[in-house]
């Protein structure tokens, strides 16, 4: 099962929509692809968070706070994933994380 029919099965029952485009790489991008608002979105970020990799989900209309996050997670090194270890992990390319 590849990541979209995942995602499906996660949904299920939940009233969403499923929409096609082109890998976005900035919110603002994707929300004009969803012919919708900013404000309306979230963008999901995979991050190196210490030795882990996490996925940050927020506000498309924030920046993310790199301070606050190794604050929280109480670590000294903090960067985004490498597109390769982002295939590697998700099976997806940059710009195409749901």
């Amino acid at each position: 099962m590849n990541v979209f029919e995942k995602v499906k099965t996660l949904l299920e029952g939940v009233e969403c929509r499923h929409v096609s485009h082109e890998p976005t790489y900035t919110s603002q991008d994707s929300a004009n692809a969803r012919g919708e608002s900013l404000d309306s979105g979230a963008k999901a970020l995979l991050m190196k968070v210490g030795e882990e990799f996490v996925l940050i989900v927020m506000s498309a209309t924030r920046k993310v706070d790199s301070k606050m996050v190794k604050d929280y997670f109480k670590v000294r090194s903090l960067r985004f994933a490498t597109p390769e270890e982002l295939l590697e992990m998700t099976w997806l390319v940059p710009g195409s994380v749901p």
